[in-house]
């Protein structure tokens, strides 16, 4: 029971990493390069485009969740000494 406890732990931490990785690529190769192409009308441009939602409702709790899952896997997964390394 504690394997496939540990597998759904690391499983989800691996997923949570993948989101994270895939929205900090997107975030830096397609935000940015909109938000500060020409400063300062892209700026204004940008600050509209994120009144509703911004990165920064998405990154704080991705964030937090890649840290417990991430404790979560460690503490499961250290029995296992192939996973260690």
């Amino acid at each position: 029971m504690r394997h496939r406890i540990a597998f759904w732990i690391i499983l989800a931490y691996l997923w949570v990493m993948m989101i994270l990785l895939g929205a900090i690529v997107m975030e830096t190769f397609m935000v940015y390069p909109n938000v500060f192409y020409d400063p300062p009308r892209s700026l204004e441009t940008g600050l509209e485009f994120m009144a509703v939602r911004a990165p920064s409702d998405f990154f704080p709790p991705l964030g937090f969740l890649s840290w417990v899952t991430g404790i979560g896997a460690l503490v499961l997964g250290w029995r296992v000494k192939s996973a260690r390394y």
